[in-house]
């Protein structure tokens, strides 16, 4: 794809615009802000890797933690939304990326709504206090209120763009494609992702943008952290965030502009599968029909790669509930299903999971969970995952910030994912919820 510039003259020019601002005037001091999640970008890849070198030079000229410490469970749409709202997600209300359906009766719809979310949203905020906002593709998003919006869905067919342009503002994706000639294809590459933010900077100049992309998490996934396809990927999304910073730098806006990369979990790669739910059958505890699917249940493990949560279908039942301890307790015991820890409700409260979980497995590294109720040991299905308790350094996540007074100020050191959107609203002047975590130190305005 073609570009503008070189790669010396596009850092060059999106370091002056961050740090001065528009040159042209307003009546009122304004601040836009760009959120861009990279999934599953890992802290090395702006502090050592040398396959990321527009992302080196990009944090080199900003701020950037050296670990974002993340919530429980450390997958994709918790993440996000503790990244757009300050608090955990037994507070905001997504507790995991599937909700409890043994059957997988609710799979392909869930974690798409925003009004799951129960708190306010960096959005939500915005637009009370008269921002204007744009969303491309950001999870847990249909119906986030965005002024502009392509929201994100578990695509199933490829007549689900149908539903896609459905689900967005009206007449947005149409208008993007007669502005660069080409379909907005179904499902979007990163490419494209990036196309539509541009544009909506180009055509709407939004005061808030998140973008989410996720080909990398993808790669991660399938190949694994350290192989030579994951590396192509990263290379390869760091060409595309040159190219749309260079777009950022050159659009004028009457105020100063932060740019926030961030992600939302980090991987372990993993040799072994284990599933709590076939000690469950086997307990008679999950009923299947003859195909195996899920027709009743009285316990069940939700949760998958390095952490899960129990749930038992009536919790005030002593009984049942001690009896999924012991078995818990039995289990963990047995060294092959690489269980490190059995947490108890309260434990799980205090992490910031979903408190209708009665129980949560904490995994050892290498060791991935899986919802068969047909398979209680084997091998994954992929060779990395992510999900184990954030106290995991692998876990850690990524936060870089660029803008007016935070030239240079390099590494600010740890931060919890809680604290990005407190920092990000105060850079904003808008305010989210009162549970929310507070501001990170480092970077103030």
């Amino acid at each position: 794809m073609r570009r503008f510039f070189r790669t010396c003259t596009y850092l060059s020019v999106i370091v002056a615009a961050l740090a001065l601002g528009s040159a042209s005037a307003a009546p009122e001091p304004r601040t836009r802000l760009i959120l861009i999640s990279v999934d599953g970008l890992l802290p090395t890849t702006y502090t050592s890797s040398a396959g990321s070198p527009v992302l080196r030079r990009f944090a080199a000229r900003g701020a950037w933690a050296s670990a974002v410490r993340g919530v429980w469970p450390t997958n994709t749409k918790p993440s996000h939304t503790s990244l757009i709202t300050g608090v955990q997600p037994g507070v905001h209300g997504v507790v995991n990326n599937f909700p409890v359906d043994p059957a997988h009766d609710a799979n392909s719809p869930f974690g798409w709504y925003a009004r799951d979310v129960k708190v306010p949203t960096l959005v939500s905020a915005a637009k009370a206090a008269g921002l204007s906002t744009a969303v491309v593709m950001w999870p847990v998003s249909v119906g986030l209120g965005a002024d502009y919006l392509v929201p994100t869905f578990n695509w199933q067919h490829p007549s689900d763009g149908n539903l896609m342009r459905a689900l967005s503002t009206p007449h947005l994706i149409d208008e993007f494609e007669r502005d660069g000639g080409v379909p907005y294809e179904w499902p979007p590459t990163d490419a494209q992702r990036i196309d539509l933010a541009a544009f909506l900077l180009r055509a709407h100049q939004p005061d808030l943008l998140l973008l989410y992309v996720g080909t990398l998490d993808a790669f991660e996934h399938t190949y694994g952290t350290d192989a030579p396809m994951t590396a192509a990927a990263l290379r390869d999304i760091d060409r595309l965030l040159e190219r749309f910073l260079a777009v950022v730098a050159t659009q004028p806006y009457p105020g100063d502009t932060y740019v926030a990369v961030v992600s939302d979990h980090g991987y372990i790669d993993v040799t072994d599968a284990v599933g709590p739910n076939t000690l469950f059958r086997r307990e008679g505890l999950i009923d299947t029909d003859e195909r195996g699917v899920v027709q009743a249940w009285r316990a069940v493990s939700r949760g998958t790669g390095g952490s899960s949560l129990v749930y038992v279908e009536d919790a005030s039942d002593a009984a049942l509930v001690a009896r999924v301890r012991t078995l818990l307790d039995t289990f963990a015991g047995e060294d092959r299903a690489g269980i490190d820890r059995v947490l108890e409700r309260d434990e799980l409260v205090a992490a910031g999971a979903d408190p209708d979980a009665a129980f949560g497995l904490a995994m050892r590294p290498g060791y991935s969970l899986i919802e068969d109720t047909d398979r209680l040991y084997g091998r994954p299905y992929i060779k990395a995952m992510h999900g184990y308790p954030p106290t995991h350094r692998e876990m850690d996540a990524s936060f870089i910030l660029a803008g007016p007074g935070l030239a240079g100020r390099g590494n600010i050191g740890t931060v919890r994912m809680t604290q990005i959107a407190p920092t990000l609203a105060r850079l904003l002047g808008i305010s989210l919820s009162p549970a929310a975590d507070l501001p990170i130190e480092a970077i103030g305005r």
